[in-house]
């Protein structure tokens, strides 16, 4: 599993350019599921914003099944066979430490047309908890496709 420079990390192992994208795509937004990503683990996430927070992107890796996408980002997340998924977007994102962030990113955020700390804080209250609870699905649903061993909590 990739997420982020991850994913453009297995997307560049599969042979793939990681290049800039278009702009940088930082905040809550909705992806787009393909029919692919409708019929996987990412079902989890139809109707939920996710938390964006990247400039490069890639070219989807020979043999991928696109999964999603956004206007600015068209491969937002990939899989190859069952074992191997990539998310350009934050799937993992605890709200909690979301202020770690903010702090950390300052300068590309006030350097970022569009975005503010406020307006991050705000969206990250109102999306954080339903888009922690459906990237729990889309792990343990990812687990058990793969093939890993019972998640034990």
């Amino acid at each position: 599993m990739g997420i982020c420079l991850g994913a453009q990390l297995l997307a560049r192992a599969l042979g793939s350019q990681v290049f800039p994208g278009p702009g940088k795509e930082i905040g809550w937004a909705p992806i787009s599921l393909t029919e692919a990503g409708m019929q996987c683990c990412t079902r989890h996430l139809d109707n939920t914003r996710v938390l964006h927070w990247h400039g490069d992107t890639f070219d989807l890796p020979k043999n991928a099944a696109l999964l999603a996408s956004t206007e600015i980002c068209a491969n937002q997340a990939f899989s190859v066979g069952d074992r191997i998924i990539a998310f350009q977007f934050h799937p993992e994102a605890i709200v909690a430490k979301k202020e770690e962030w903010f702090i950390g990113h300052a300068c590309e955020i006030a350097g970022t047309r569009g975005i503010s700390v406020d307006e991050l804080r705000k969206d990250s209250i109102v999306h954080g908890g339903t888009l922690m609870k459906r990237a729990e699905k889309v792990f343990v649903d990812w687990l058990k496709s793969s093939g890993a061993p019972p998640v034990i909590r």
